[in-house]
C-alpha cells in the first residue's frame, strides 16, 4: 500500500536478513531528534499517597513476584504513575494478602513457586464466588511475551497482560483503564518531577555503550546515578544467586529447575533494561525447553560473562 517492497535472504546455519524497502518524501532535518537523547513518555501522574489513603480511595496496588529486583523496580514505576503498592514474594502470599480486601488491583507475575500466576487468579476467583466479593482486576506482569500469552492469560481469569520490559506509560494506562476512579489533577509536582528533561549522553552513566537500555533505566531512576547503581547492583547480588542455581540444577541434571532459573534472570534483566544479560538468559531459556543441554550450558557461560561485564560498567 506504500509502494515498498520486503526482501528475504536466508542461508541455514549462518541466519536471516529481512529487508523493507520504502520510497518517502524527505524530511526536514531540523525536526530530527539529536542522536543520544532519550525520547520521553508522558503519563500523568500525581502525589504518591500513604497506605493508607490508598486503602480509602480504593487504588493500593498489591504487586506478587518471587524476585526481589521485580518487586522494587514495579514499586518505583508505580510511584512514579501515582499509585501506592504493597508486594508479596509468591502466590500463595498474595492469596493471603489478597483476602485481606485491601487491595484495588493486582499486578502478577506468571511463573513463581508454591502458586503460579494462573494458580493464583484460579484461587482468586474461587474466593470471590464463593465470599460474594467484587472482581478484583488482575493483570500480568510477565517476560514471555510469546504471542498466544495475552490470551491465555485473558483465558485463566486474568483482566489483562503486560510484557516485560514494562514502560511506565503501559503500566498507568493500564491501571487508569481499571482504577478510572482515580483522579489525577493537572500541574501537579509529581507531574513535573515525571516528565523532567532526560540526562544528556555526556552523563557517565548514560553513554550510549552501556549494556543497558538508557531509556528504561531513566524511567525508574530519573537522572539519581545512586539509585540506578543501588538497584542495578541488588540486580547483580539477585542474578548471580539464580544463575549459581542454574548451573547447579544443570550438574543434577534437572532441566525445568534450570529453565525456571534462566526465566528469573530474564524477567528481572527486562525490568531493569540489562539487555545484553536478558538476551543471554532468554537464550538459555529457550535453549533449555528445546531439550538441549549443552547448548543451555553454553548460553549459561555467556549469561556468566554478561553479567561479569555489567559488573564492572556499574562499579565504573
Amino acid at each position: 500500500m506504500m509502494g515498498g517492497a520486503i526482501e528475504l535472504a536466508s542461508k541455514p546455519g549462518a541466519g536471516s536478513t529481512f529487508t523493507l524497502l520504502l520510497s518517502l518524501a524527505k524530511g526536514d532535518p531540523a525536526k530530527v531528534q539529536p542522536e543520544g537523547t532519550i525520547a520521553q513518555e508522558d503519563f500523568p501522574t500525581r502525589p504518591l499517597p500513604g497506605i493508607e489513603e490508598a486503602q480509602r480511595e480504593h487504588s493500593l496496588v498489591l504487586v506478587v513476584d518471587d524476585h526481589a529486583t521485580n518487586r522494587e523496580v514495579l514499586t518505583r514505576q508505580l510511584a512514579r504513575a501515582g499509585f501506592a503498592c504493597e508486594t508479596a514474594a509468591d502466590g500463595d502470599e498474595g492469596l493471603r494478602r489478597w483476602e485481606s480486601g485491601a487491595y484495588a488491583l493486582v499486578l502478577t507475575d506468571i511463573h513463581m513457586p508454591k502458586l503460579d500466576g494462573y494458580q493464583l487468579t484460579a484461587a482468586i476467583r474461587r474466593a470471590e464466588r464463593h465470599l460474594r466479593r467484587a472482581r478484583t482486576p488482575i493483570i500480568a506482569v510477565t517476560a514471555n511475551v510469546s504471542k498466544d500469552e495475552p490470551e491465555h492469560c485473558l483465558a485463566m481469569g486474568m483482566d489483562g497482560f503486560l510484557g516485560k520490559p514494562l514502560r511506565i506509560a503501559q503500566l498507568s494506562a493500564m491501571l487508569r483503564r481499571w482504577l478510572p476512579h482515580v483522579v489525577f489533577p493537572d500541574g501537579d509536582p509529581a507531574h513535573e518531577e515525571a516528565t523532567r528533561d532526560p540526562p544528556t549522553v555526556a552523563d557517565p552513566l548514560f553513554t550510549p555503550e552501556a549494556p543497558i537500555d538508557i531509556e528504561i533505566l531513566h524511567e525508574i531512576a530519573g537522572s539519581d546515578q545512586i539509585l540506578a547503581h543501588n538497584l542495578l547492583s541488588d540486580f547483580l547480588v539477585a542474578a548471580q544467586r539464580d544463575l549459581a542455581a542454574l548451573h547447579a540444577a544443570l550438574a543434577d541434571g534437572d532441566m525445568p529447575e534450570a529453565i525456571r532459573q534462566a526465566h528469573r534472570i530474564k524477567g528481572a534483566a527486562a525490568l531493569v533494561g540489562a539487555r545484553d544479560v536478558h538476551a543471554r538468559a532468554a537464550a538459555a531459556e529457550s535453549a533449555g525447553r528445546a531439550g538441549d543441554a549443552p547448548a543451555v550450558v553454553d548460553t549459561a557461560n555467556e549469561l556468566s560473562g554478561a553479567l561479569g561485564l555489567l559488573a564492572v560498567w556499574v562499579e565504573r
